[in-house]
């Protein structure tokens, strides 16, 4: 009832339901970008216009929220949050690209961490 995908090689030219041909699924994605995959500080001219991206499917029958976790850059992220009766339950999937190094790791890290603190 939800797929979540890594490395999704989406742009915004290709619509939802030609990767998700269902119309019962809602999808939610963050496609690469420049902001989400800036170029790499220790060689400014290695951009990969390709690649990354991140996708979250539920049914639509499912209450499903798309929820904001406050990330500058260098990453690509989705978070929904399921209702389920009383429970509440947060799907998130991240991609990010390793040369970006330690600092982008970790700002990223304090951006979830900060997010799930809040619940």
């Amino acid at each position: 009832d939800i797929v979540m995908l890594n490395e999704t090689w989406l742009k915004k030219s290709i619509s939802d339901r030609e990767i998700i041909k269902d119309p019962g699924y809602d999808v939610f994605r963050n496609d690469r970008s420049q902001v989400t995959h800036p170029a790499d500080p220790s060689n400014p001219n290695k951009f990969r216009k390709f690649g990354g991206g991140v996708l979250i499917a539920i049914k639509s029958n499912i209450d499903a929220k798309v929820k904001r976790v406050s990330v500058r850059k260098g990453c690509e992220m989705v978070a929904i949050e399921v209702t389920v009766g009383e429970n509440k339950y947060v799907f998130c999937t991240v991609y990010r690209v390793g040369t970006l190094g330690e600092a982008n790791h970790s700002s990223i890290m304090n951006s979830i961490k900060s997010f799930y603190s809040g619940r």
